[in-house]
């Protein structure tokens, strides 16, 4: 199953369902009333500007199925303050979270060795990305 969802009203919090593989390109680009998303593991992919500018969401936890961070997939969500990731995803792409402004919390629940090992495409892109550093399960590493 692709997720393509557009125009959901007062979602407030969602969560993924178990069935869903993808989240296809600009699924949720600019949902107002998204605050809270839990992606779940069955999810691979996450395409490029999915969340886009979703200007109320705060918090984002992302299963371990991910394999692939889109480009911007999260970009300009100004309220985002808080994200898990899950041990299992593979890589991000460099402006996965441009523009977070208020993200200041990146909690990653592998180990720094795993962390170390995702690919991150090009390089991690700091504009307008308060997060100093990623708690790890084993330690914290620092991002600046």
């Amino acid at each position: 199953d692709r997720l393509r969802s557009r125009g959901l009203g007062d979602v407030y919090k969602r969560q993924i369902p178990d069935s869903v593989e993808h989240i296809s390109s600009s699924a949720f680009s600019n949902c107002d009333g998204l605050t809270s998303i839990e992606i779940p593991d069955s999810v691979s992919y996450i395409g490029m500007s999915a969340f886009e500018h979703c200007d109320e969401l705060t918090s984002l936890t992302i299963g371990s199925g991910i394999s692939y961070f889109g480009d911007n997939a999260f970009e300009g969500c100004k309220n985002l303050t808080h994200v898990t990731i899950s041990e299992g995803v593979s890589s991000i792409y460099c402006t996965a979270f441009l523009y977070c402004d208020n993200l200041i919390s990146l909690n990653y629940l592998g180990t720094i060795e795993q962390w170390n090992a995702i690919k991150f495409y090009n390089f991690w892109y700091f504009d307008g990305i308060n997060i100093e550093s990623v708690i790890c399960s084993d330690g914290t590493i620092s991002l600046k």
